[in-house]
This record gives C-alpha cells, sequence and structure tokens, in this order.
C-alpha cells in the first residue's frame, strides 16, 4: 500500500524579528524538501522580510534589527542565510501569500514587496480556505 500523502503545512508568520523570520522560513523549506505543500502567509511586522530592495541595493530586510549581522554568521556557520532560504522555497514551490490587513496597517502594498517571490495578496479566511487540511503553524 503506498504511503499516506504528506498533509500540507501552512506557516502564518506576523514576527517582525530576524530570527524568528529566518526560523519560520527554515521550517517551511524543510517542509517543502521533504514533500509537504508549503504556504507561508506572512502579516503585520514580519510583511518588512518581504520589502522591497533598500536604495542601495540590500534586501529590504536588512533593515530588521540584527538582521545583517546574523545572517552574516549562519553564512560563516556554513547554514542557510535568509536569500538562500528564500530561493529554496521559490524553487521548491512554496505559496507566498500576504495579508491585505497587514499591508494596510503597515502603510504597504503589494507593489513595496519584492517582485521575485510570486507573492499574492488575500486575508484570513483565503489562507484558511487553502489550507483547511494543513498543519498550521504561527510564527
Amino acid at each position: 500500500m503506498p504511503p499516506e500523502p504528506l498533509r500540507p503545512l501552512a506557516l502564518i508568520v506576523t514576527a517582525r524579528e530576524f530570527e524568528r523570520l529566518h526560523y519560520a522560513c527554515a521550517i517551511a523549506a524543510a517542509g517543502g524538501a521533504i514533500g509537504r505543500k508549503v504556504t507561508l502567509f506572512f502579516s503585520n511586522g514580519a510583511l518588512a522580510a518581504l520589502t522591497g530592495p533598500l536604495a542601495d541595493g540590500r534586501p529590504g530586510w536588512q533593515v530588521l534589527a540584527g538582521a545583517a549581522a546574523l545572517d552574516q554568521r549562519h553564512r560563516r556557520l556554513g547554514l542557510a542565510d535568509f536569500e538562500t532560504l528564500l530561493a529554496a522555497l521559490r524553487e521548491l514551490g512554496a505559496g507566498f501569500l500576504v495579508c491585505e490587513a497587514g499591508l494596510r496597517a503597515m502603510g504597504l502594498t503589494i507593489a513595496d514587496l519584492r517582485a521575485d517571490l510570486g507573492l499574492a495578496s488575500g486575508g484570513l479566511a483565503s489562507l484558511l480556505m487553502d489550507a483547511a487540511e494543513a498543519q498550521l503553524v504561527y510564527v
């Protein structure tokens, strides 16, 4: 008998702290790597991780407190840095959903966010409908 298919994984990411954002992406990448359908739902402070490039070309998430130093430390230790995780998620087919209410609350529009991740906007109802069978993780 073939094994049961793995349940989808949906992460609700609201934390602005870079360490939590990084780990949320690591959980999602691990889920995708073992064949789970993964959706990341970003809202409120976590949207800072998805903002477009800064004027000097650095990724927008580098404005987060301690982000650049922690990301550099991960690279030195041979761990996945944030851009590597985002690229892996993209390659694994993870879905990125950004909360419309969260965008408004943070004074952002989807045009302020990265264009390379295939971001879609929606609300909690959209997430809950899409992830009805998923394991939900809140970060």
